[in-house]
């Protein structure tokens, strides 16, 4: 899956996800991301029966996993979204973070859109509205 970054309505970039591995615990799911010059490569382990993340890698280095019990969902419907790589029924989702109040929000078909399931995201940064976007997708 391809997708378009944006972050503050001026700093650009894409990002890759793909499915790089089968082992006996999960499949892990590699996003290759290029901000305006800054690459980052992302390594998760997600176990194939849970979906929960096993192992989170950051260009290199072992990172803390995050916990689910600190994000709460506040809105859930369904909805139907059009994003550079076209238009789609999905599920948009509304999430808290309960450590620090912020909220984010999700367009996702994971039936149809591979590695996550993900059309859409929106979350505030420290720079601003952070905003991911769906422009291509391949699944095998």
């Amino acid at each position: 899956a391809d997708y378009k970054i944006n972050i503050g309505g001026f700093i650009n970039g894409t990002m890759k996800s793909l499915v790089r591995e089968e082992t006996g615990e999960g499949f892990w799911v590699q996003q290759d991301m290029d901000i305006m010059g800054q690459q980052q490569k992302a390594e998760m382990l997600y176990d194939k029966n849970t979906g929960q993340v096993l192992q989170f890698i950051v260009n290199g280095e072992k990172q803390d996993l995050p916990n689910p019990d600190d994000q709460e969902i506040i809105d859930m419907q369904e909805a139907n979204i059009t994003v550079p790589a076209g238009s789609f029924d999905c599920i948009y989702v509304k999430i808290k973070n309960k450590k620090d109040n912020s909220e984010a929000e999700a367009w996702i078909n994971p039936e149809l859109i591979p590695v996550g399931g993900l059309l859409k995201q929106l979350a505030n940064s420290q720079m601003g509205k952070v905003k991911v976007e769906l422009t291509a997708f391949n699944k095998q």
